[in-house]
């Protein structure tokens, strides 16, 4: 056994269906290296006793609900139920059969668990839906404790030419010539589309939408097919056509740019270029950065007033979690519980 809680016992068995996923996923790297024999054996006794509290816990609210003669009607559960199959299991009842097989339950173990899972859901939505009153002073005080919480940083829109030694016999002479250029008056972004190693079709710009680029590029491959099947040219194409749809901004923060370009791009005033930024690279060699502000957003802190909710909101649920602390340490320290983990 793992515990007692009064007078019902907690398994190891119980323990060990909640954590043998995460313990092979850690035997695992435990074999690859990643992590050390000691590691391991710390991070499951680690696991095993976060999830026995879960369940000793799961046990005394059941039991509360038990002793406080509570009794939800059936349709609830069965309510439960079907709106389990229709989520989990797209309303079919074979699939859930042969997942139950798979797990080795029974469907009577599915619907206990489902409905002790309804109870105590139920019975902590008791416990914290009493009304709780947030007043204009403590939003007032969590605003200027959390200040920096709310703070939009500074932002400019860049562009940037990057002469990569992998692209260039010469890079010092080429960004040497590049920056002639702008001394004479040629369009930065023009350049860029010529010399630069960095998003030349978008004239150097930053980029900022790579997250969104990207999900769109896979999502349209997909459904062209598997992605080593297709030519060259058909995945260039769809590549200028996500490009196309999701341009970039150039919009970025000061912590998104490699320190040695961060000193100098946010020291630039609007319209302004700098000179040859020389940042080393992990081969040993130099790579040569020319940058140009476009436009600067300065820094500053969100108004209370169009947070407010967002910080009630937080008050509100921090005051819920409290009082649901509260009563879980009750019912602990009304409770006879010993634990053998």
């Amino acid at each position: 056994m793992a515990a007692i809680v009064n007078n019902e016992v907690i398994t190891y068995r119980e323990v060990l269906n909640q954590t043998e996923r995460e313990e092979n996923e850690l035997k695992k790297q435990r074999f690859s290296g990643k992590i050390t024999d000691a590691q391991m054996k710390q991070m499951i006794q680690q696991r095993r006793k976060t999830v026995l509290e879960s369940l000793v816990e799961t046990r005394l609210i059941l039991q509360d609900y038990k002793n406080k003669g509570f009794n939800f009607p059936n349709y609830y559960f069965e309510l439960e139920e079907r709106q389990a199959i229709r989520e989990q299991f797209g309303g079919d009842n074979m699939a859930l059969v042969k997942t139950l097989e798979e797990r080795g339950m029974t469907k009577q173990d599915w619907k206990k668990q489902l409905r002790e899972t309804f109870i105590v859901r139920e019975m902590r939505n008791m416990k914290t839906r009493r009304y709780v009153s947030i007043s204009p002073q403590m939003v007032a005080a969590y605003y200027q404790d959390h200040i920096r919480d709310f703070l939009q940083p500074e932002m400019i829109r860049l562009r940037m030419i990057f002469i990569s030694p992998e692209n260039s016999a010469d890079p010092g002479a080429e960004a040497r010539e590049v920056l002639g250029a702008l001394e004479q008056g040629a369009d930065f972004a023009a350049l860029a589309q010529r010399y630069s190693a960095y998003n030349p079709r978008e004239g150097g710009l930053r980029l900022d939408k790579e997250n969104q680029r990207t999900a769109e590029r896979e999502n349209r491959l997909g459904k062209m097919g598997v992605k080593g099947q297709m030519s060259k040219a058909d995945v260039e194409r769809i590549t200028e056509e996500v490009e196309r749809a999701i341009p970039s901004t150039g919009w970025t923060q000061r912590e998104n740019l490699k320190t040695e370009l961060a000193e100098v791009a946010f020291k630039l005033r609007p319209g302004q270029t700098s000179g040859i930024v020389t940042v080393p690279m992990a081969e040993g060699k130099d790579s040569y950065f020319l940058l140009h502000v476009e436009e600067v957003k300065k820094g500053t802190v969100t108004p209370l007033s169009q947070i407010r909710g967002q910080i009630e909101a937080t008050l509100v649920n921090q005051e819920k979690e409290k009082i649901h602390q509260e009563w879980i340490e009750q019912l602990k320290r009304d409770a006879y519980i010993e634990r053998f983990l």
